[in-house]
């Protein structure tokens, strides 16, 4: 299992509410085909909580579409990945707050924007 360290978290987010579906709006970018940067637009559905090596990480998938800088869709595809996580405590309950990340989206290497995830009290928790 590959887990992501974070490394010196320099500006806040906005937390996101899960929807039904439990998966939260990304956004990112990567370099498009066409040279030029494109864009990432997406969810991110968490799966479960697992420790490694003494480091709380979060494993899910990523899902949505890839777009070259004039909008054209350059694919889409969803990639499972587990990251190190922050866990905070807000007004309403435990967030996870992961990112930035680079994932791997269909070959291309996507750099997804910091995002926060609430947690369920009864998500699965496994240990690697």
């Amino acid at each position: 299992m590959t887990v992501t360290p974070l490394h010196g978290r320099t500006r806040r987010r906005t937390s996101e509410i899960a929807t039904r579906t439990g998966a939260v709006a990304v956004a990112g970018t990567f370099p498009a085909p066409s040279g030029s940067i494109g864009t990432f637009r997406g969810s991110y559905r968490l799966e479960r909580l697992v420790s490694d090596q003494g480091q709380t990480a979060a494993a899910g998938v990523f899902a949505g579409e890839l777009l070259d800088a004039d909008d054209t869709v350059v694919g889409t595809g969803s990639r499972r990945h587990t990251a190190a996580i922050v866990v905070v405590e807000s007004r309403t309950g435990p967030v996870a707050e992961l990112g930035p990340l680079e994932v791997n989206v269909l070959g291309f290497p996507v750099l997804v924007r910091p995002f926060d995830v609430a947690l369920s009290r009864d998500l699965p928790a496994t240990r690697c």
